[in-house]
């Protein structure tokens, strides 16, 4: 059994991802976008917690929901913009 499995069970620990090019520590294996951008916006990425988040996938991105819980792996990429940004 690995040290992340306590009674079969996956327990909570922390990985590092990026959003918007700067590294950030977010909760693992699960998380909600809110949650990604909170802690973005606690490590002093400049995004605002109304911004739309996505996470990439090569050159397709998946629009994460504040409500959406995702499974955070290490070097996950995410992309927040402003609600009125249209790029």
């Amino acid at each position: 059994m690995s040290e992340e499995e306590i009674d079969g069970k996956r327990q909570e620990h922390k990985v590092e991802v990026t959003v918007n090019n700067h590294s950030v520590t977010v909760e693992a294996p699960k998380n909600t976008g809110f949650g990604i951008k909170e802690s973005a916006i606690a490590q002093g990425v400049k995004i605002e917690a109304d911004f739309q988040l996505a996470e990439i996938h090569g050159k397709r991105r998946e629009i994460i929901g504040d409500d959406d819980v995702i499974t955070v792996v290490v070097g996950a990429k995410f992309v927040a913009t402003a609600p009125d940004d249209n790029s």
